[in-house]
């Protein structure tokens, strides 16, 4: 299983993508072709895209994201005086991603794998802060034994047994070049803040932090 998480709009959305990587490979080959229309090609990254070019794509986008297998997450958290960007994304973005995946993530076994867009960096917090805290905060959910969080090339990682079986969740830093997931996130991300898109709510979920 895949997850992809990415933020946008000077860290005050983040978005996921969910599912299983042969359904997310089949939603990035039709993305290819809806793009290549007009002669945008891979990597996809929505601020190299003109206006013109995105709204003659933009039908075609929100009817692949409504007929799709995957499923997208849309986090709002506008920093204010009363809650510092350092407690959203150290604390209450990770509650709110471990709450959006833990039903999910207790119904199977195997190998999870979370890619990250490296661009959680600020005073205060690093991408490998976020991790880490998501990584902390969905353990519990999982098990209600302590568990070793190991720190891996870019990353980090911990192994859960539960009753379907054993968990591997594997979290990696990368960029928006190297992996299709932060690429699709980044489209769809892009479509939802234009507001543009009838995106379906049982493709596209959102959920206010704060």
């Amino acid at each position: 299983m895949y997850i992809a998480i990415d933020s946008s709009n000077q860290h005050r959305y983040t978005g996921m993508v969910s599912g299983g990587l042969e359904n997310l490979y089949d939603f990035y080959e039709e993305l290819e072709r809806i793009f290549s229309k007009t002669h945008i090609h891979p990597p996809f990254h929505w601020s190299d895209i003109t206006r013109k070019n995105r709204n003659k794509c933009r039908k075609q986008i929100e009817n692949l994201v409504n007929k799709s297998q995957i499923n997208f997450n849309i986090f709002i958290h506008k920093p204010s005086l009363l809650i510092p960007k350092k407690r959203i994304f150290l604390e209450l973005l990770p509650i709110a991603i471990s709450q959006n995946l833990d039903g999910w993530l207790k119904k199977i076994s195997g190998i999870v794998i979370f890619e990250v867009d490296d661009d959680f960096n600020f005073k205060g917090c690093s991408t490998n802060h976020f991790i880490s805290q998501t990584l902390k905060r969905i353990i519990p959910t999982l098990c209600d034994k302590p568990i070793k969080i190991i720190q891996i090339n870019n990353g980090v990682k911990a192994t859960i047994k539960q009753k379907k079986g054993v968990v591997d969740l594997s979290f990696r830093i990368t960029d928006i070049k190297n992996s299709k997931g932060i690429q699709i996130v980044d489209i769809v991300m892009g479509y939802f803040l234009q507001r543009t898109c009838k995106f379906k709510k049982n493709r596209l979920f959102v959920r206010k932090v704060c």
